[in-house]
């Protein structure tokens, strides 16, 4: 992988880490994830659940 590749998600993170509630939400997501807590779901659920469905 090229790290020009990286680049629009990182500063995409940056950019949600400069507001404190989401930086909270991220941080507690990533413990989750990190720990294996939750249920995993599907990317077509959460498009469902989000109303982002074509």
């Amino acid at each position: 992988m090229k790290p020009e590749s990286r680049e629009p998600g990182l500063t995409e993170t940056a950019h949600l880490l400069r507001f404190p509630e989401n930086a909270r939400r991220l941080l507690a997501a990533l413990r989750r994830a990190k720990r294996r807590q939750g249920k995993p779901e599907s990317v077509a659920k959460l498009r469902r659940e989000m109303g982002l469905v074509r």
